[in-house]
């Protein structure tokens, strides 16, 4: 049957666009910002079937709010981008960074009103965040591997039990992944587990959307040692693969846009689950990155696809296997034996002719074939709590990769805090100084979410009391915030595409 529509645009602008998004902005972070600190408190989400979800997860709320008025929903949607943007970059800081989204907001409408220049506040607030990162820079610590615990029990909300898994998690590999699990009690399994820095060709390959990841469980592997231009070639891998439920994981170093169309059309269309990878390096170092995955997978590498069809014998496989948007990570199948494939590294390194550099990649090569990765499978007495748990598993062990990544800074929004104290009289410009009072926000939301009951004396070392965050975490919160602050208070116009369907 063939529907005729007409394209309306509906326009909305000044004052009146302002006031709509201003008001989804603010009603999403009302719900959003009463979770925030270790006090905040958990939000009930109603699935489409009226079934319960308790979380204190910010992305997780914003996520689940939508509005009827459309432009009210645009402006609850560029504050949820924040959220989601911060999620992806660091693994938390979600709420923090809605608080300051909200705050500059505010305070940037503050100053509009007062007829400055938009101009002069979008400089200002560049400038806040330029000078703030420097400060926080100056002021982190390292995190060392027997802290994991302090920041792991910050991120997950004062659970302790949670973050002594966590710890026990890092003490055995430096990669950690979050799983649910089938128990009561929440367990740790090590497996041996290989980091390549490398992501996904699309983003329609995503399964996690809070991670933005692609989770399989053995999924089965296909290494190509060339461009993928056509997949006629591999049809009798994508259909045994699809009729076999196997989720299939492909290794490239580039594929066209045809074949990458056809096999995200195979995903959206559930009759495959599937991904592709970037290999990692160049030259000859990707050759040898190359020649480790299917060591560790147990494939064959294609070169050349002169046969009319390769078989599924060519395929690798993994234990278990994530990719998210700078890190791929596969667990090594229990009937793989990489122990020859390390000698052989190992052998190269006698060389004497062999460059520093060269040196430093072989040995790379060696500690990846033989790391370890720790599963954590998150328990629960109900699906309920299984759930809300490994939310706040998840949001952890991506703090305590953050922390590891760029070091710690003083937790509860105390570093804005000591930003604030050492800029604020800095310059002599009014929006400058009206600006800067929105790195104090975070600190004012979880003291009132505290009822008080957190101690606001500033002069105490929040180090000393183990109280921290990931410098990365502050830093990503801050820096997008500041990005869709200047979007809203430059905006004057909203325009609106309905489909009038007759």
């Amino acid at each position: 049957m063939k529907t005729d529509y007409n394209l309306n645009r509906e326009i909305t602008t000044g004052e009146e666009a302002k006031d709509l998004l201003l008001e989804g902005i603010e009603e999403l972070a009302e719900a959003v910002l009463v979770t925030m600190g270790p006090m905040g408190s958990t939000v009930i989400i109603s699935d489409e079937y009226g079934r319960p979800y308790i979380t204190k997860d910010g992305v997780s709320v914003s996520n689940a709010i939508r509005f009827r008025d459309p432009i009210k929903n645009i402006g609850a949607t560029l504050l949820k981008e924040v959220a989601q943007k911060t999620a992806e970059e660091a693994g938390d800081g979600t709420t923090t960074a809605i608080c300051l989204a909200l705050s500059f907001i505010r305070m940037g409408l503050e100053c509009l009103n007062s007829e400055t220049n938009i101009n002069d506040i979008k400089d200002a607030i560049d400038t806040i965040v330029r000078d703030s990162v420097i400060h926080l820079k100056k002021h982190s610590k390292k995190l060392h591997k027997k802290d994991i615990f302090k920041v792991a029990l910050i991120s997950s909300n004062n659970d302790k039990e949670l973050a002594n898994v966590i710890q026990k998690a890092y003490n055995h590999s430096n990669i950690v992944k979050v799983e649910e699990g089938k128990q009561v009690l929440t367990t740790i399994e090590t497996i041996t587990g290989m980091s390549l820095p490398v992501s996904y060709f699309s983003n329609i390959f995503i399964n996690n959307d809070k991670k933005q990841t692609v989770e399989f469980e053995k999924a089965v592997v296909l290494v190509l040692d060339k461009k993928l231009d056509d997949l006629s070639p591999y049809n009798t891998i994508l259909t045994h693969c699809g009729n076999n439920n196997l989720p299939l994981v492909i290794f490239t170093e580039f594929i066209s846009d045809s074949a990458l169309r056809l096999v995200e059309t195979n995903v959206n269309n559930k009759f495959l689950e599937a991904v592709v990878v970037k290999v990692p390096g160049f030259g000859q170092y990707r050759k040898d990155n190359i020649a480790d995955i299917a060591s560790y997978t147990g494939a064959t590498i294609i070169s050349n696809t002169n046969s009319s069809q390769l078989g599924i014998g060519v395929l690798g496989k993994t234990k278990n296997f994530e990719v998210g948007r700078t890190t791929t990570v596969l667990g090594r199948h229990d009937s793989i034996d990489v122990r020859q494939k390390i000698k052989d590294i190992e052998a190269s390194l006698e060389v004497a002719e062999i460059s520093d550099y060269d040196k430093e990649f072989l040995v790379d090569r060696i500690v990846n074939l033989t790391g370890t990765l720790s599963i954590i499978k998150v328990g629960g007495k109900s699906e309920i709590e299984m759930k809300e748990t490994r939310d706040r598993a998840e949001d952890a062990v991506l703090a305590v990769k953050s922390a590891m990544e760029e070091g710690i800074v003083e937790g509860g929004g105390v570093a804005l805090v000591r930003a604030y104290t050492a800029l604020k009289d800095t310059k002599n410009n009014k929006i400058y100084k009206t600006l800067l009072n929105v790195l104090m926000t975070p600190s004012s939301q979880i003291f009132m979410n505290s009822s008080g009951l957190i101690n606001k004396d500033f002069k105490s070392n929040r180090f000393d009391s183990n109280i921290i965050d990931p410098l990365k975490v502050t830093r990503c919160a801050l820096e997008n915030s500041a990005s869709v602050a200047k979007t809203i208070l430059s905006t004057e116009a909203v325009v609106l595409n309905e489909h009038l369907w007759n």
